[in-house]
């Protein structure tokens, strides 16, 4: 009988000793750091903020470069004394090319992409808040 309330009272000393409080305060931001959820739709404002960068990348001009060189070992000459081959040669060229369509749909495309931002953003708010009432919810549940 002795050895069991012994260790009784050791195991009852030892949780005491592993027993860890938190506040309401430091759950939320276990909570916050922690929460797959949370991640997930903080990943999503990450994402439309990408796409809107994406439509935004439309509305710029492409600008393009090519360039080629060729030399030889010697020249050539017909022989009514034209020039058929010189020693080198080069030739380049630089394009800039802007579409735009008549319905403005590049223009549409970024502002479906900014609203999308803002609604991914109230998401995320809302997920938030929700999950920190679950979180306060339980915390009050386990004080009861």
């Amino acid at each position: 009988m002795k050895i069991v309330l012994a260790a009784i009272i050791f195991l009852g000393t030892c949780i005491n000793v592993f027993a860890v409080e938190y506040t309401l305060d430091e759950l939320y931001k276990i909570a916050l750091e922690r929460s797959e959820r949370i991640m997930i739709s903080k990943e999503n404002v990450f994402i439309s903020e990408k796409e809107k960068d994406e439509a935004l990348s439309l509305l710029f001009p492409k600008l393009s470069g090519t360039g080629a060189y060729t030399g030889y070992k010697d020249r050539k000459i017909n022989d009514a004394g034209t020039l058929l081959q010189p020693y080198e040669s080069s030739s380049w060229s630089v394009n800039l090319d802007q579409t735009m369509s008549t319905s403005g749909r590049e223009l549409i495309a970024l502002k479906i992409a900014k609203d999308n931002i803002e609604k991914n953003k109230m998401d995320f708010f809302s997920v938030k808040e929700a999950y920190m009432l679950l979180v306060t919810n339980s915390y009050y549940d386990v004080l009861k």
